[in-house]
């Protein structure tokens, strides 16, 4: 996704706009020398849906770092429940493609992806390891989503001072036709994943189908097909490089920083990259930054796994929504 830059911000510096975004992602550094350490993927996860809000204002963007912490938050309450979290799911479904005829769509999809991250994969807060919590417990639930609004609401206070400069022309859409099929689509896989995802694997990993559904599923079949195709290849490139990094690299604190870096150039990419590029560097850096080493391979290849899967799935239902609908338009 390619974002303008307004006047202002071509005049600045690039190297202002390079420090905005590192001052953005500078929760990351401080919670991994901290004993927030075992949760800087919480941190990394809170932050991302109030990033890309940014080029919508900085009402949008507060908005997001608190609707993400509260979608968090019912997410894993309801991670013992799966018809509710289905039922939530589809509620966030039809919430995304509102955001569409807002022209923030998204932040919207970005703040549905982390309630099904908290269902599905169901994190727990490190800091509470010495106590007796339960991951869907409301001690858990109101850390983690705790963590995920600190770190967003850094990025909207600092980003907005910042990188204010960058803007995106609104694509609202009219919610037509269209939009109501899309919003039933979106609804029903991810209602249907969720609670089969919940009742069927072990979670974890499993969830990058919910994360693949949303980001690649749009108003169009063309539009679906297109973003499928960019996550998937985005997504086995930059596992491929976390695999070959992973097997030749035994330093922790290396694989660490590189995951740092991954983390940076995914915040660039996404305001100035084509998307398969933004997908590879937010693999790259979600594998070495929220996996432990011993478990990271195996990770890895769960998450291109299941990322192909469910972009499979897209195409698929995409595919025949739009046959389904052009035969019925015919026959009218």
């Amino acid at each position: 996704m390619n974002y303008a830059l307004d006047e202002e911000a071509r005049k600045k510096p690039i190297g202002r706009l390079t420090l905005g975004i590192l001052l953005c992602v500078l929760p990351l550094v401080i919670s991994f020398f901290s004993p927030l350490r075992p949760d800087t993927a919480l941190v990394y996860v809170g932050l991302l849906p109030a990033f890309v809000a940014l080029p919508s204002g900085p009402r949008v963007t507060f908005g997001t770092a608190f609707a993400t912490a509260t979608a968090m938050f019912l997410g894993l309450l309801l991670s013992d429940t799966p018809i509710l979290a289905a039922l939530l799911m589809m509620g966030l479904a039809v919430g995304v493609a509102f955001s569409h005829t807002q022209g923030w769509q998204a932040a919207g999809t970005y703040v549905a992806t982390q309630a099904g991250l908290a269902a599905v994969a169901v994190p727990s807060a490190r800091v509470l390891e010495h106590g007796v919590h339960a991951p869907s417990s409301l001690t858990n639930a109101a850390t983690v989503a705790a963590v995920a609004l600190g770190a967003g609401l850094w990025v909207a206070v600092f980003g907005s001072l910042t990188l204010h400069g960058i803007v995106s022309t609104p694509h609202r859409k009219e919610w037509d036709e269209d939009m109501t099929i899309f919003a039933a689509t979106l609804a029903i896989l991810l209602g249907i994943s969720t609670f089969a995802l919940m009742n069927f694997t072990n979670g974890g990993n499993a969830w990058w189908i919910l994360l693949t559904i949303l980001v690649s599923v749009a108003p169009t079949a063309k539009a679906s097909i297109t973003r499928a195709f960019q996550r998937a290849g985005g997504t086995v490139v930059g596992g491929a490089i976390a695999a070959l990094l992973i097997v030749t690299i035994d330093d922790r604190g290396l694989l660490i920083t590189v995951g740092f870096i991954a983390a940076i150039v995914s915040a660039v990419s996404y305001i100035k990259a084509p998307y398969w590029i933004f997908s590879a560097s937010l693999t790259l850096a979600l594998v070495l930054l929220a996996l432990p080493q011993a478990r990271a391979l195996h990770g890895d290849f769960q998450r291109v796994a299941f990322t192909i899967i469910a972009a499979l799935i897209v195409v698929a239902v995409s595919l025949g929504t739009d046959y389904a609908r052009k035969r019925f338009s015919q026959q009218s």
